[in-house]
């Protein structure tokens, strides 16, 4: 049986006050594995799972060393250790309420509410091709944006990139957290055009449309919603991965995603810009919001208003 090794040699930096997600590895011995830390701690805010998973916000910048053990299912059992560290960077400013930074998120959101009608209308990106496999979402939502109203309405495409094949697959879907997403049989390719419109029927059924506007395709569905519905959303995300519950990597999307046709129904008493961050640096940067809509760019360069 070939012993037992931590095949993880580095972990990403983290960025202060935002969510935070690495998977350490291992190979040989008896599977499935479980991790502790022997020694040192995790930065503050963060925790390992004994699956592997190191997770949670941290709370303050700073280096933190330690020492990770993972104990095989063998009889007897073999364990490994490994000294690894993460670095966790202060942001270059401090967030304000009216801009943000996210591992996921990118985009703009409307806080106020309650909401009972949200549209807008977006362009299909397609992907790059990759080592590994990663995924963009763009959507249209109401809720969910805090603690306070964690319930979420919403619908959107996806982009998954193989990269054993280097194929994209496309899909629409719609999604009520905490419930997974529902992928919707709708075609829809890169370039397409999509308007997305998500708006209460009556008190606790809202209705979920979904237009391809280039191709004149629509899916339409009613579904219960009770959420509290205090804020609006037009989203490009790195959705997370629902095994494991980390936040996948950020497919590479070209072109830029530009919002338009932004409506909505209800009072906004802010709007605050979302600008994600994944390993330390800027994966996705939203442009101002003009009356036109905005656009949202991969990277870190901030693209100009629609």
């Amino acid at each position: 049986m070939p012993s037992l090794l931590i095949t993880t040699t580095a972990l990403p930096n983290a960025v202060e006050e935002v969510s935070y997600a690495a998977t350490v590895t291992a190979s040989g011995g008896t599977s499935p594995y479980v991790w502790s830390v022997a020694s040192g701690a995790l930065p503050s805010g963060l925790s390992l799972s004994p699956a592997g998973v190191v997770s949670g916000t941290p709370t303050s910048a700073g280096a933190a060393a330690f020492t990770l053990e993972a104990t095989d299912a063998s009889t007897p059992t073999q364990t490994a250790t490994a000294a690894l560290s993460i670095t966790v960077i202060a942001p270059a400013s401090p967030p304000t309420p009216s801009d943000i930074a996210s591992s996921n998120w990118s985009g703009y959101i409307g806080f106020g509410g309650p909401y009972t009608t949200v549209t807008g209308t977006f362009n299909v990106p397609n992907l790059y091709s990759a080592p590994v496999t990663e995924k963009t979402a763009e959507w249209v939502g109401i809720g969910g944006a805090s603690e306070s109203d964690p319930n979420l309405i919403q619908a959107g495409v996806a982009e998954t990139l193989n990269p054993v094949t280097n194929q994209v697959d496309i899909h629409a879907w719609w999604e009520i957290l905490p419930a997974p997403e529902t992928r919707v049989f709708l075609p829809v390719r890169s370039g397409d055009s999509v308007t997305v419109t998500i708006a209460e029927a009556s008190p606790g059924l809202w209705n979920i449309s979904i237009v391809d506007n280039t191709t004149a395709g629509q899916f339409v569905i009613s579904q219960a919603f009770n959420g509290l519905a205090q804020s609006v959303e037009w989203i490009v995300e790195a959705p997370t991965d629902l095994t494991s519950m980390a936040t996948l990597t950020l497919g590479d999307y070209t072109p830029d995603v530009t919002f338009t046709s932004l409506r909505l129904t209800g009072t906004q008493v802010s709007v605050t810009r979302c600008t994600m961050i994944q390993n330390g640096a800027p994966v996705s940067t939203p442009s101002t919001l003009t009356s036109n809509g905005f656009t949202v760019a991969y990277g870190s360069v901030e693209p100009s208003a629609p």
